[in-house]
């Protein structure tokens, strides 16, 4: 582990994964991985944590079918 990582504070089994991203996405991606001294796995996991948590149906671990939709439409 390098000396700017920071552990990670979740013991869950970790699934890898490839994503593709646009150029531009990376960037900003990588401006918060500076921001916040954090791996871009890290920053990822967060983003989509506080989107499912927004988005969520209230009483259920998943994310609304309409809310999702209306995400993909807009």
């Amino acid at each position: 582990m390098s000396a700017t990582r920071k552990p990670s504070s979740s013991k869950r089994r970790k699934i890898v994964t490839t994503v593709n991203f646009d150029p531009e996405i990376i960037a900003y991606l990588q401006q918060l991985q500076r921001e916040f001294d954090r791996d871009r796995s890290y920053i990822l996991n967060a983003m989509v944590e506080e989107y499912r948590r927004r988005r969520a149906v209230p009483g259920s671990m998943t994310v609304s079918s309409a809310a999702m939709k209306e995400q993909l439409t807009t």
